[in-house]
């Protein structure tokens, strides 16, 4: 899969590609999901990530099957029980382990990364231990960065983001047996896209320092 999308392929054998394999992304492993790019910017092919993730969700909408012909494809490359809860679990876990390496990145946008945290936000999950960890990579990775600049850094303001997210209720100890609504993890990763674009998080530094951060 890595190799065929990184190969100099036409956007219509691109295309082709991502559907199929977004039609079976439950059985990808990490490391098929670490393409390159080649356009420089980011390190990884996050924008094609997306477009896989988006294609595997697509699959709940049978309203876009437009012809009998994708039709029987999709029945073709369809496994049973592809759109189980467990399959989109399954989904929801390597979509957190992306995450968690695109977030390495010092050229990755904010922007980017609450994207494809929110196309998987509504699938209900045990805890969230694994968005939780890719936080706290993007965190350390940007604060590490820019240890010792006199500048302001505008991602300082992102650790309201991790203490949000471990709060009380929802903190990376949260009991895993314990069912998280899914819904409230949406509206938060909504409200935090919203707060990050116009700038408008606090800092909070002092809070967050006297809890452990």
């Amino acid at each position: 899969m890595k190799a065929a999308l990184c190969m100099d392929s036409g956007d219509m054998v691109k295309g082709q590609l991502i559907r199929r394999i977004g039609q079976q992304l439950e059985g990808a492993s990490i490391n098929d999901l670490l393409i390159l790019t080649a356009e420089g910017g980011t390190v990884l092919d996050v924008d094609t990530i997306k477009n896989i993730v988006e294609e595997f969700l697509m699959q709940d909408w049978s309203n876009d099957i437009d012809s009998p012909e994708e039709a029987q494809e999709v029945l073709e490359l369809r496994r049973p029980g592809i759109l189980s809860d467990a399959s989109k679990l399954m989904v929801e876990k390597l979509t957190d382990a992306y995450l968690a390496e695109i977030a390495k990145d010092h050229n990755l946008p904010l922007s980017k990364f609450v994207e494809l945290a929110n196309m998987v936000s509504g699938i209900p999950r045990p805890a969230h231990d694994g968005l939780y960890c890719a936080i706290d990579i993007y965190l350390k990775v940007r604060m590490a960065a820019s240890s010792g600049c006199s500048t302001p850094d505008p991602h300082r303001s992102i650790r309201d983001l991790n203490y949000d997210f471990r709060g009380s209720s929802r903190s990376a100890t949260t009991n895993p047996e314990e069912e998280l609504d899914p819904a409230a993890t949406a509206e938060e990763l909504r409200a935090l896209k919203r707060e990050l674009a116009s700038s408008r998080l606090s800092t909070g530094m002092a809070t967050i320092e006297r809890n452990g951060e």
